[in-house]
């Protein structure tokens, strides 16, 4: 199959890759040719970077609260069963002494 090689209209100038698109060109410079940017664009890069890894760091504080809260649920959760079993049992022990004396009565 024949490909035309006018079709990629952006060629890279540190490498052999070509793009379609002198979009894809810059980010790909951008990841693979760092050393070339300019020191504005290699600001901005960073700029980005930061940015980036401050949002990752809230992120990362809002899932430990989430998991701290779930953590606290899941243990008022569990005194609550155990409450409920608790008086559960006595209920039960209650109705049995009572079936006890009234059987004893008969």
């Amino acid at each position: 199959m024949f490909i035309c090689c006018c079709f990629f209209s952006s060629q890279c100038p540190y490498c052999s890759k070509a793009f379609v698109h002198s979009a894809y060109l810059q980010s790909h410079i951008q990841r693979k040719h760092p050393e070339y940017l300019p020191p504005s664009a290699d600001s901005e890069t960073k700029k980005q970077s930061q940015r980036m890894e401050h949002e990752i760091e809230e992120l990362r504080e809002r899932l430990r609260m989430t998991e701290t809260q779930m953590e606290e649920e899941r243990m008022l959760v569990q005194s609550q069963m155990a409450a409920q079993r608790v008086r559960i049992r006595t209920k039960a022990k209650k109705r049995s002494k009572e079936m006890k004396c009234t059987i004893r009565e008969l």
